[in-house]
């Protein structure tokens, strides 16, 4: 199976070129598009995952969080790109709204995620079903019990979900979960 195809940008989202994921992981790496899944229920909780990855192997994500794909000569968009990981991750089907984007680099045993990264946001209101290639385990939690966890105890949880609900929090939307 050919490796998936990343979009590179620069740091305010302008396409620049195709690059491989690999590529875009090592070293300093490539700053690529990706993007984080706030998934909620009719109760304003958020759903969690353990993840289940090579680099990041039992650390607490929100929902979901992958890369927009160049697939068969087309580029997806933010959007569809989160939905095929809730497709993928959970086996469901859900609207997705992107909100908000934020730039970051974290570098860890000569890998790096070098990203554009916009947080998309969906609700959905029945049981998921996680595909036990990317999860471990999954709760359901308040936003500012989430919140409160992140600070107490921030190395349980992968950067860019701690970024994600940082800049998430700032948002006017926030407010309804708080």
């Amino acid at each position: 199976m050919p490796e998936e195809m990343l979009l590179v940008v620069d740091n305010n989202d302008n396409f620049i070129e195709y690059a491989a994921r690999s590529e875009c992981h090592k070293g300093r790496g490539k700053h690529h598009r990706a993007f984080v899944l706030l998934l909620y229920d009719r109760n304003k909780k958020i759903l969690l995952q353990k993840r289940k990855s090579k680099l990041w192997d039992g650390y607490w994500d929100i929902a979901g969080a992958s890369h927009v794909l160049h697939i068969n000569d087309k580029n997806e968009s933010y959007e569809e790109a989160a939905e095929r990981c809730a497709r993928n991750e959970w086996s469901i089907s859900t609207r997705m709204k992107k909100l908000l984007a934020f730039n970051y680099f974290e570098s860890f045993n000569g890998s790096c995620e070098n990203e554009f990264c916009a947080l998309l946001v969906g609700e959905f209101n029945d049981n998921v079903i996680p595909n036990k290639n990317y999860v471990h385990e999954h709760k359901w939690v308040a936003m500012k019990d989430l919140v409160k966890d992140m600070e107490e105890n921030p190395k349980k949880y992968v950067p860019w979900a701690k970024i994600a609900v940082n800049e998430f929090l700032k948002n006017e939307e926030a407010k309804k979960f708080l």
